[in-house]
């Protein structure tokens, strides 16, 4: 049973890795160019150029981020406003994550907003009587004479808000990328980052050196993993000690194992003393208890990972049990987890067997 349990929990283990990953796959796109100088470029020929030139790429999208402060109804917030171009949808899905209204079309001054952002700003949908207004301030040196004069003002109308995590709701309002070039006063071509998506066969860190070396060292071009490695780093440590804790507790288990064949030793004594003097060597006598040690623990193992996977499955497709009245508690099957438990339960069978076996010696005959 304790083996149906190390696969449970890391069945368990990888669903929640799944489910935390799934929000960034909303959010982040396969691979990221931005420059690393300075916090905008320009989209050029010869960007798009090699772009359009590598077939691994399904779409790509041009964005552009700042810092901006928002007003709705005398209500004031900070915030990161993202502009996006047509293809931004195709390239993210963030627009699956809408829940309250919809997706703006291009060449509007539509926003969507952030589920903590609309909650601060009780900002309403397609309310038309009332703005989003949105302030930058305004690139320059010295100090303010005329505070009205030192930001760009863009007024929006939000027409959906979206829900992927807290920290992402509560900091991203998205508008159309040429809002946010007038807001920050660039040209029409500046903007910070190319968001691409890749095709479903492409390998992400072959497609990122490729695209390295087509572009030079100017770009900076991150995989997804790269841009949230904090997150993957955190996610393999708990993974790690998860897997740590679980060891230790089949380990003490284990002591059953060790227990039942010295008992198995003690029973048996007479007739093992009787091998002896007809010949059996002592080392033979010792494979015979470490045998039934292994073959006990590996064929009580595979039937526990046999129950385990049944348990797996059968949560997955009735979702036994839930985290709340509608998420179920997920769970993946991966057979990387049946290799792990099986080798663990294995090896630290062999020793448990291998120490109470040892106790066989010359004198337990005398």
């Amino acid at each position: 049973m304790i083996s149906m349990a190390l696969f449970v929990v890391l069945a368990t283990f990888d669903g929640l890795k799944s489910f935390n990953l799934s929000f960034i796959q909303h959010f982040d796109p396969d691979i990221k160019i931005s420059s690393k100088q300075g916090k905008s470029f320009i989209f050029n020929d010869s960007l798009a150029q090699v772009l359009n030139s590598e077939n691994t790429i399904a779409s790509y999208s041009k964005t552009l981020e700042e810092r901006a402060y928002f007003s709705y109804r005398n209500k004031k917030k900070l915030a990161n406003i993202k502009g996006v171009d047509s293809l931004f949808s195709k390239t993210i899905a963030l627009d699956s994550t809408v829940y309250i209204g919809s997706w703006f079309s291009t060449k509007t001054t539509h926003t969507v907003v952030g589920s903590a952002i609309a909650n601060a700003l009780g900002i309403g949908i397609n309310d038309f009587r009332a703005s989003l207004d949105v302030y930058m301030p305004k690139a320059g040196k010295g100090q303010i004479s005329n505070p009205a004069n030192a930001f760009t003002k863009e007024i929006t109308v939000p027409v959906g808000v979206f829900n992927i995590n807290p920290e992402i709701d509560s900091k991203y309002v998205f508008a159309n990328l040429p809002l946010v070039q007038r807001l920050l006063r660039y040209k029409k071509n500046q903007i910070s980052a190319i968001e691409i998506k890749l095709k479903k066969n492409a390998k992400s860190l072959e497609v990122k050196k490729q695209l390295q070396q087509a572009l030079g060292n100017q770009y900076k071009v991150q995989t997804r993993m790269e841009l949230n490695s904090a997150l993957y780093k955190m996610l393999n440590s708990e993974n790690l000690f998860i897997y740590a804790i679980a060891v230790l507790v089949l380990i003490v288990a284990l002591f059953n194992v060790i227990g039942s064949i010295m008992m198995l030793i003690l029973e048996k004594k007479n007739n093992l003393k009787t091998l002896n003097y007809i010949g059996l060597p002592m080392q033979k006598i010792r494979n015979i208890f470490l045998l039934q040690g292994v073959l006990l623990t590996i064929f009580g193992g595979l039937f526990g990972i046999l129950l385990g996977i049944v348990t797996v499955f059968l949560q997955k497709k009735y979702s036994l049990v839930m985290i709340t009245s509608y998420l179920p508690y997920p769970v993946e099957f991966h057979i990387k987890n049946v290799v792990i438990v099986f080798f663990t339960l294995a090896i630290l069978g062999f020793i448990a067997s291998k120490i109470a076996s040892s106790i066989l010696n010359e004198k337990y005959f005398n």
